[in-house]
């Protein structure tokens, strides 16, 4: 694949495709997790802290999108196919981020991490395919076309991120800051 290839490839996610990830898998759990008592003292920087846990995801939506860019180069996957892939996954990485905020488990976070899986990938369904086949219409309202062979395709791909999702969180946890490695100007 030309190197140009990556540089001018489109952006794969429409608004409405991240807005839902924001309001399906960030913003429900955060919002009840916000309501728990939480009396532990900040260790560390604030800042370093949250980019050090969030960096393994971003770093696997990476891995994801670029393989997904080389797969598009080699074979004959339609464009859309291939954004719809990388979508699935993205709510995969995105879910395990979520389970990751809600550890240690209680009742309330495993309730969480109950719908809030089963809630996704239900509610991608049925807003790219569930309300067309309903009314006998074109209700894609994610804008997701996939056919089984990638389903199947895109189903794989978001369960093999796991192990190396869990190998780069275990590698990054190793690493230590404060405030002395980041620098901040006033």
């Amino acid at each position: 694949m030309p190197r140009e290839e990556l540089t001018i490839a489109p952006f794969p996610f429409l608004p409405v495709q991240i807005t839902f990830i924001d309001l399906a898998i960030e913003g429900y759990p955060s919002l009840f997790l916000s309501f728990e008592k939480n009396t532990q003292r900040l260790k560390g920087s604030f800042l370093a802290t949250s980019f050090m846990r969030a960096l393994p995801h971003a770093i696997m939506v990476l891995i994801v999108c670029a393989a997904m860019f080389i797969v598009r180069g080699v074979t004959s996957i339609p464009q859309a196919e291939i954004f719809a892939i990388m979508y699935i996954a993205l709510g995969f990485i995105s879910l395990c981020a979520a389970i990751r905020a809600c550890l240690p488990l209680n009742k309330l976070r495993v309730f969480l991490i109950i719908t809030t899986s089963i809630g996704y990938f239900f509610a991608v369904w049925l807003f790219s395919y569930g309300l067309s086949n309903i009314f006998n219409a074109d209700y894609n309202l994610l804008h997701l076309t996939l056919s089984r062979a990638n389903l199947i395709l895109a189903i794989i791909l978001s369960v093999a991120t796991l192990p190396l999702l869990i190998l780069l969180t275990h590698f990054l946890r190793e690493k230590k800051f404060d405030k002395r490695d980041i620098n901040v100007r006033n």
